[in-house]
């Protein structure tokens, strides 16, 4: 019976979709060069002086390696479409090539890839509707060059042409493969060799509705190969639902049958190369093949294993009218860390009437054969009528799971959502407070003919946070938006140097400008050459791994008299430091500032894992016989992750 509810529902979104085929052919402020009016420092010996040097031509040189450069600008001046909820910033996606908003269309159900020699380079594709007043679509597609903080519309892949449920992945090389289903239920698969900047003519890629894609990235004998499965229904093969590519999509093998039938799933390959297909079976499925790999020989299926999420997919509800309330989605382990080759199964299910949705979990630690019990995600209360819906989930390179879904926890028994998100970095066994990550949004506006947001979002991490797509209506009609959010960072660090940049004297060393003991570090101000009276404090912190993405630096302290802050860190590449932030000095003289420095952390780290933070109190105000200030610092923190 559950086989045959599970045909039916498959058969509703198909008959959707015929339907849908049918119709269709009828500022931040300026930035300070603080450089050019401020101080320059040079070490000599144990000391730090102060000195303007003179170059061959006689002109005031800034001396080196102690240079200082403004602050970068803000990175969302200019974006038209930014939507900010506490500190995380959505960007829209679904734009024309100048960045700005389509009024009149629609677009959701995206999937995303990254480049992974370069996870600036961001693709996304989504169901793009030109008029909400049809149910007509098409491959939209939309690219981004520095991590997300702006994008360029490409329009779509191409034009006239009735497209749905894209699918994108990327090579370890970073090519792009953006898996397009048309209306006669076969597929094209597009590639791209320049981040998704192009795209070039699609080839034939076999296929059926509601398909899933992975490309094998490891380094053995399946290095490149792409695999697909699609569901039984919207199937021009009889029921089979897998085919591979060995040659980068330009053939694909005859498709072969997948036990127990899985539907509205994803794939992943493993670290050892193993195929790993998931889906909606009996009530789910895991699928295994070894041989997958081996481009010599027919895909084996050597092992089903039903699996507990503690309900099943939701379809045809009133969050979502017409589609599901969330996939199926599978994602392998592919690090060297502990975790290393586990296999993890989450999804959005049904539970009962009092819970709706919500977002559980599993995992494997033995290749598939044995899984742990459902895990629930969303941390508010049970019983409490809220949907946790569209769950999506990513592994990043260094193992850390990150998951989001749309969350009615605020409006129970309603529609209006928001995307929350969590993360565990320990293989799943615990996970981080759920926060929210957007603002809210009816996701039950702008529809077009057909009345759904799509079937799911898409969650791609990397070591340094996790970039999420996902449809919402913020703009008051259906659009694509991105948000980035960062990786939990480790323990704060404590300094192993501190050196006095500018002052007359010093108190206190590295093990005293730490929170924990209430010590502090104390630098008393001198006038310099008209600039006014200035103390400044260099820092030193060893990074435990020399790859960490991120860095946040913190400085605790006090500086009553002066007038402003400024926070730098060195970068190793440029040599010289550059102005993370500058800020004002209140009359109290209290100084806590938190600030990250940009990603990636790899110019700040040296070859031997050191990181360097300067902090600067000046007041251009005080002249030579003026009284000093001194500047305290209680805590100059370091936080990498």
């Amino acid at each position: 019976m559950r086989n045959s509810r599970i045909l039916g529902l498959a058969l509703a979104v198909i008959l959707a979709s015929i339907s849908s085929a049918q119709q269709a052919a009828s500022t931040e402020k300026g930035a300070v060069d603080h450089g050019r009016n401020g101080v320059w420092f040079r070490s000599s010996g144990a000391a730090i002086e102060l000195e303007a040097v003179e170059d061959e031509e006689g002109e005031r040189e800034k001396a080196e390696p102690l240079r200082f450069s403004p602050p970068p600008a803000n990175p969302l001046a200019g974006i038209f479409g930014a939507s900010i909820f506490g500190g995380y910033t959505s960007v829209q996606v679904n734009v024309d090539s100048l960045g700005r908003n389509i009024p009149g269309d629609a677009a959701n159900e995206p999937s995303m890839t990254m480049d992974p020699t370069n996870r600036n380079r961001l693709s996304v594709g989504w169901r793009q509707f030109d008029n909400v007043g049809s149910d007509f679509r098409q491959a939209g597609v939309s690219s981004s060059a520095n991590g997300g903080r702006s994008w360029r519309g490409q329009g779509n892949l191409e034009r006239g042409v009735f497209r749905s449920d894209p699918v994108l992945a990327s090579t370890r090389e970073g090519k792009f493969y953006y898996l397009s289903l048309k209306n006669t239920f076969f597929e094209d698969i597009f590639p791209s060799s320049n981040g998704g900047a192009t795209w070039g003519r699609y080839t034939f890629a076999t296929g059926g509705d509601k398909q899933w894609m992975t490309v094998d990235n490891t380094t053995g004998p399946g290095r490149g190969n792409i695999y697909q499965a699609w569901s039984t229904a919207g199937n021009n093969y009889g029921g089979r639902q897998f085919s591979r590519s060995t040659d980068e999509g330009l053939t694909w093998l005859d498709p072969i049958f997948i036990p127990n039938f899985p539907v509205w799933g994803t794939l992943d390959v493993g670290r050892n190369g193993d195929l790993y297909i998931g889906g909606l079976a009996n009530p789910f499925v895991f699928i295994r093949s070894t041989n997958a790999q081996n481009r010599t020989q027919t895909p084996v299926f050597d092992l089903a294993v039903p699996v507990e999420l503690g309900g099943s997919i939701v379809y045809g509800a009133y969050i979502n009218p017409v589609g599901l309330a969330g996939q199926l989605w599978l994602a392998a382990d592919k690090s060297n860390s502990a975790n290393g080759g586990n296999i993890y199964m989450l999804c959005s299910v049904g539970v009962d009437s009092r819970n709706p949705c919500d977002v559980n979990f599993v995992r494997s630690t033995d290749g598939g054969r044995t899984w742990s019990r459902p895990m629930r995600l969303n941390d508010d209360p049970r019983n409490s009528n809220a949907w946790h819906w569209f769950g999506a989930m990513g592994v990043a390179p260094n193992g850390r799971i990150d998951v989001a879904w749309n969350d009615t926890r605020a409006n129970p028994g309603a529609s209006n959502s928001a995307l929350y998100f969590t993360s565990s970095s320990d293989g799943g066994r615990t996970w981080t407070k759920n926060v929210q990550v957007s603002r809210s949004f009816n996701p039950n506006v702008g529809y077009p003919v057909q009345q759904k947001i799509g079937d799911y979002i898409a969650v791609v991490s990397d070591n340094g946070g996790a970039n999420i797509a996902y449809a919402a209506t913020h703009n008051g009609e259906q659009d694509v938006w991105f948000v980035r959010v960062p990786a939990p960072l480790g323990p704060s660090l404590r300094a192993s140097a501190v050196r006095l940049y500018q002052g007359q004297s010093l108190s206190g060393g590295p093990a005293q400008v730490w929170f924990e003991d209430g010590q502090s570090a104390d630098a008393r101000s001198t006038y310099f050459n008209g600039s006014g009276h200035i103390a400044a404090l260099e820092t030193e912190f060893t990074v435990p791994d020399k790859a960490s993405p991120r860095l946040e630096t913190r400085f605790v302290g006090t500086a009553a008299g002066a007038s402003s802050g400024f926070l730098w860190i060195y970068d190793n590449v440029l040599r010289r430091y550059v102005l993370l932030n500058s800020f004002p000095i209140s009359a109290s003289g209290k100084i806590d500032v938190r600030l990250p420095a940009p990603e990636p952390a790899s110019p700040y780290i040296s070859a031997t894992g050191q990181v360097k933070v300067l902090f600067r109190a000046t007041n251009p105000n005080l002249r030579s016989g003026s009284s000093p200030f001194v500047l305290r610092a209680d805590l100059i923190d370091l936080r990498a992750g």
